[in-house]
C-alpha cells in the first residue's frame, strides 16, 4: 500500500522519506539507513479522490506490475528493477 501510494499519479499521497531533505548517509552493518527524520507536510487537497477510487487503482496498479522484473519497494520515487537490485534468477 506505501509503495502504491508513493507512486500514485498525477501525484503521490506519501513521501519517500529517503529522498525530502538533506541527506546523510547513516551506515548499519554496510547498509545505507538515512531516512528524513523532520515530519513533511502532505499536500492532501491535491488528492480529490474517494477511497473506491484508490482502492480501484491499487488493484489495477499490481494487476499491471511487472512481477517478473520490478521490485516493490518504498525508498525511492521511481521504479526499481530486479538486475539494479542484484536479484538474478
Amino acid at each position: 500500500m506505501i509503495h502504491f501510494l508513493q507512486q500514485l499519479q498525477p501525484a503521490p499521497l506519501l513521501p519517500v522519506l529517503q529522498e525530502i531533505g538533506q541527506k546523510k548517509e547513516i551506515l548499519v552493518d554496510g547498509w545505507d539507513v538515512y531516512f528524513c527524520d523532520d515530519e513533511p507536510t502532505p499536500n492532501w487537497s491535491s488528492c480529490n479522490l474517494s477511497v473506491g477510487e484508490l482502492f480501484l487503482q491499487f488493484l489495477d496498479y499490481y494487476a499491471k506490475f511487472d512481477w517478473q522484473n520490478e521490485v516493490v519497494q518504498i525508498r525511492r520515487a521511481g521504479k526499481l528493477n530486479k538486475t539494479e537490485k542484484r536479484w538474478d534468477d
